[in-house]
């Protein structure tokens, strides 16, 4: 796609450029500007990993927690009594 851009086209070629690098990494992950649904998001692609075997479980569930539900409010184990 880059590659095939014409002349006016050129104002698109940064932000394929990123897309393109994104997708070589194995990130082809649009974040969602809304600040609740990025974190959603991010938990998703986390246990995704998790189902796939490229990130152990232990430390899914961990970062679901620390990157996700904190963000979100969620309630701490000690405050639920």
């Amino acid at each position: 796609m880059l590659a095939g851009l014409g002349r006016s086209e050129v104002s698109e070629a940064p932000g394929l450029f990123e897309r393109v690098m994104w997708m070589s990494w194995g990130l082809d992950f649009v974040v969602p500007a809304d600040h609740r649904a990025a974190r959603w998001a991010m938990a998703y692609w986390l246990a995704a990993q998790v189902a796939d075997g490229s990130l152990d479980p232990a430390v899914g569930a961990y970062r679901i927690w620390r990157d996700v539900a904190w963000n979100l409010g969620a309630p701490s184990a000690a405050s639920r009594g």
